[in-house]
């Protein structure tokens, strides 16, 4: 509390440290590098207010620095692609919408995501990615509109890096609106972690995105520790389940803890009125227990890989059941 012009006014200070450990043959120089980059590393949402130093961030932290070297350059010349992976109505087997997935094509090879989202998450760009896609993704309804192809409803992926804008919301509705794209064929994935340093902007970014009829989903749910609390205090529409929960699934047993997991979690999710989406399905074992647990929607390798924008047309075209 401090006093400022005969007021009080309190302020939030929160503290960020690399730690290093000094080794006796150590110079200042080798000490404060190796200190500054374990800082670095507090940018990491997941990484924690205070890291400490290892060797293997040496090599990390050169592979970062020539990500985003790179990465201005490759925004520039369009490198960055849309792919569509469709997400299939369990029952009917239809096309019911898809999310747009980023692959950096650079000299004609795909950099895995791994490789370039983390390092853009840990210093910001990520930001501008993500509005990238959101643009491609606008042209490309237009462009299947004007052909007189009917899109479906598109998810866009979009960083927890965003949740401190605050004008987040209205810079998303300002790009959709520029388009004069209809605000029901997009759909704001935000990742589900444990952690958000500002929920309140959190759920107004999601009650902001439903005064506008754009729908939001939690992305990955189960992967936090703040699960159960996101769900019942966000208004989100839609529930992403993890590829996590899916992997035991085939076994033979009926009683197992994961498939009781599972089939609660989705009861749960339905009895707050939320839809519901499986990642991750890869078996026909898998798709028939999320049909017998009404699990509404799934995407997963069993229906489709990640498609370029002109394949995916031609599933918007055809009358293909999966």
């Amino acid at each position: 509390m401090v006093e400022l012009e005969s007021k009080n006014m309190e302020f939030d200070l929160m503290v960020r440290m690399g730690v290093y450990r000094i080794q006796p043959d150590d110079s200042a120089e080798r000490t404060i590098q190796a200190a500054k980059t374990a800082y670095l590393y507090t940018r990491n949402p997941s990484a924690g207010n205070v890291v400490w130093f290892s060797e293997d961030m040496i090599q990390i932290s050169i592979h970062d620095q020539e990500v985003t070297g790179k990465f201005n350059q490759a925004l520039k010349k369009n490198e960055f692609e849309v792919f569509y992976q469709p997400k299939v109505d369990i029952q009917s087997g239809k096309l019911t919408s898809a999310e747009a997935l980023c692959r950096w094509i650079r000299d004609g090879q795909v950099v895995p995501p791994m490789d370039f989202i983390p390092t853009l998450e840990k210093e910001g760009s990520i930001c501008n990615l993500d509005f990238y896609m959101l643009n491609k993704v606008c042209e490309h309804i237009n462009e299947w509109k004007s052909c007189g192809i009917e899109p479906v409803k598109i998810s866009v992926n979009f960083s927890r890096v965003h949740i401190l804008n605050k004008k987040l919301a209205e810079k998303i509705i300002k790009l959709i609106s520029n388009h004069k794209v209809e605000y029901q064929y997009i759909e704001i994935e935000i990742t589900e972690m444990s952690g958000y340093e500002d929920f309140e902007s959190l759920s107004e970014f999601v009650d902001t995105m439903k005064e506008y009829g754009i729908e939001t989903s939690l992305d990955d749910f189960g992967t936090g520790y703040s699960s159960l609390n996101l769900l019942k205090d966000l208004r989100v529409d839609t529930v992403k389940i993890d590829k996590s929960f899916l992997q035991k699934i085939d076994s033979d047993s009926e009683d197992d803890q994961e498939k009781s997991m599972l089939r609660n979690i989705i009861n749960m999710v339905n009895e707050m009125n939320m839809k519901v989406v499986a990642e991750g399905v890869e078996t026909p074992m898998q798709r028939e227990f999320l049909r017998e647990v009404n699990c509404q929607v799934a995407q997963g390798f069993l229906f489709d890989k990640p498609l370029p924008k002109e394949e995916f047309e031609l599933r918007l075209q055809g009358t293909r059941e999966y």
